[in-house]
């Protein structure tokens, strides 16, 4: 199993799904996908993906 985050556009279109970070006072940098893949050892073989915002854990 492996988990990575990923950089969208920042667009409006994904922001509504994926939002920025927000901090004290403002939202900041690119909206994250995170992708968790279920990968087979020898073969390297995909046999499961999931994605969601980056507040899904």
């Amino acid at each position: 199993m492996d988990g990575t985050l990923l950089h969208l556009p920042d667009e409006e279109v994904l922001t509504w799904r994926y939002p920025k970070r927000v901090g004290e006072s403002m939202e900041f940098g690119c909206p994250l996908l995170r992708l968790v893949v279920l990968v087979e050892c020898g073969t390297r073989a995909v046999i499961a993906a999931a994605f969601g915002p980056e507040r899904d854990g």
